[in-house]
This record gives structure tokens, C-alpha cells and sequence, in this order.
């Protein structure tokens, strides 16, 4: 840790800007789709990721220690549920580093920004890629009407959520401003 860390927590905290990544993906992970644990399935899947599953995991992006799961395509885009939802084929072993640096980036676009050779490149997207096709059967058409009118009220209610996380931080600015008198 360094000094400068410290800035952070020396500002002005909003509920809405510190938050609102958390409410989306809240949202989002309610309504995803989410697989059921079958260890037979899972054993498959991780061998196909070149994975024992009997062992400790390891990234399947730099190789080192697995701390987390990855999602492969992001549940959540420009603030919304992307249709990729909580399933195997969605999800792999990642170490902290590298989930953390591939953010909500999807896989292939993550993995060209990698320091690799061009071909260790193309066959980590191939495995990735198949692995994903084999195991990802239940992606969501966000753009459907039918989703779209389903979601509707969910959305409006998210939005609500966000309007009073907003006034909030207006209250908090008040409360300050008198708490420094």
C-alpha cells in the first residue's frame, strides 16, 4: 500500500457513484440465468479448460493461483443485464489480478490486450471459446419484446433505487455542510 492510497478515502463519498456498479449488477444477477452444481458436469467442463479438477485451479488467462471466478462475457453493459447470466460456460478459474484488470471487458478482447505471442493468444480464445459454446446454453435476448416488456416495472424499480440513492447524496452534502458549523 503507498500514501497515496489514502486520496480515496479523504473525498467526498457518493452513494449513487460509488454504488450504482453494485446495484446493476445486483439487478442483473437477479433475473440471469444460473446453473444448478453438478460435479460430474463440472469435472467435465474444467477438463476441457485443461483443468484437474481434483487439484487447485488455475487461471486459465496467466496460469497462476485461481482466487475467484471470471465471467467470460459480463452480466452487465452500460448499466444493464447483458442476457449472460451465472453458468458454467460463463464462468472460469481467475486469478484476483486478472479478473480485476479484465474488468467487464469480454474474454477475446481481454486476452488480445494480454502480453502473449499472437498464438498463444488465438488458442486461449479457441479453448475459452469452446469451452463457453459447450457450456453456455441459456443466454437471454435482452432485445426481445418479450423481455422487454417483462423487465419493464424491474427497471423502473432499479431506477427509483437510483433516484433516491441520488437524493441521498444531496442529503448527505447538507448534513455535512451544518455538521462543519
Amino acid at each position: 500500500m503507498k500514501k497515496n492510497d489514502l486520496k480515496r478515502h479523504l473525498n467526498t463519498y457518493s452513494i449513487f457513484k460509488k454504488r450504482g456498479t453494485t446495484i446493476n449488477h445486483a439487478f442483473a444477477s437477479a433475473i440471469s440465468y444460473y446453473a444448478n452444481y453438478d460435479e460430474i458436469e463440472i469435472n467435465t467442463a474444467l477438463k476441457l479448460l485443461y483443468q484437474n479438477p481434483n487439484s487447485d485451479l488455475k487461471c486459465v488467462y496467466c496460469n497462476k493461483k485461481a482466487e475467484s471466478w471470471d465471467h467470460l462475457e459480463s452480466l452487465v453493459k452500460d448499466g444493464m443485464f447483458t442476457g449472460y447470466g451465472h453458468e458454467l460456460g460463463n464462468l472460469v478459474p481467475c486469478c484476483k489480478r486478472c479478473n480485476s484488470s479484465k474488468g467487464r471487458k469480454n474474454y477475446t478482447a481481454f486476452i488480445n490486450g494480454l502480453l502473449i505471442d499472437d498464438e498463444q493468444k488465438q488458442n486461449l480464445i479457441h479453448k475459452l471459446t469452446n469451452y463457453k459454446n459447450a457450456y453456455s446454453n441459456n443466454i437471454i435476448d435482452t432485445k426481445s419484446s418479450h423481455f422487454i416488456v417483462l423487465t419493464k416495472k424491474y427497471y423502473e424499480i432499479k431506477n427509483q433505487i437510483f433516484e433516491l440513492m441520488k437524493e441521498a447524496d444531496i442529503e448527505a452534502e447538507m448534513i455535512r455542510e451544518k455538521l462543519k458549523k
